[in-house]
């Protein structure tokens, strides 16, 4: 199907079998196709990541006839000071989109991305997180996992 072939042509790899989806079929119909952006599209300086090869893919994608995209929009890039937001990166990744008539799948995450074995990206939480106590998930020995932000913190201030 076409998200399997959009895949493939996001990789980069040779698609033969590629075909484009028929003028005549209307878009509404049937499931929409969205292609997961790499985890590093926003760098961590905020700007898109290699916005020529970026374009390339997703023209690449437009042709393939996918509907939109799904982006992860990472709290350590966006929030690096308390209540200081900067989106500008994604608000350029979305202007993509819109360009292409797409529709966008915006994910907000709160979690660290990377530093596990075999990650090739790695996005933490803000900095002022990380020295707040009391809001991590921790285990029956008391060991805290630091990659996201327990649901039961809710009442727990950070600056």
């Amino acid at each position: 199907g076409s998200a399997a072939a959009a895949a493939q042509v996001a990789e980069g790899k040779e698609c033969f079998t590629l075909t484009r989806r028929a003028e005549a079929t209307s878009k509404s119909v049937g499931v929409k196709t969205f292609v997961m952006l790499p985890l590093d599209v926003i760098t961590s300086e905020g700007e898109i990541n290699n916005s020529t090869a970026l374009d390339e893919m997703l023209d690449k994608l437009q042709w393939a006839g996918v509907d939109g995209f799904m982006v992860d929009v990472w709290w350590g890039l966006t929030e690096r000071q308390p209540q200081v937001y900067d989106f500008g990166g994604y608000r350029q990744l979305f202007e993509k989109a819109r360009a292409r008539g797409w529709q966008v799948q915006a994910v907000a995450s709160f979690h660290q991305c990377g530093g596990n074995y075999g990650d090739t990206c790695n996005i933490t939480l803000p900095d002022f997180v990380h020295s707040v106590d009391g809001i991590w998930y921790t285990d029956a020995e008391g060991s805290e996992d630091r990659e996201y932000v327990s649901l039961w913190a809710d009442d727990v201030p950070i600056p």
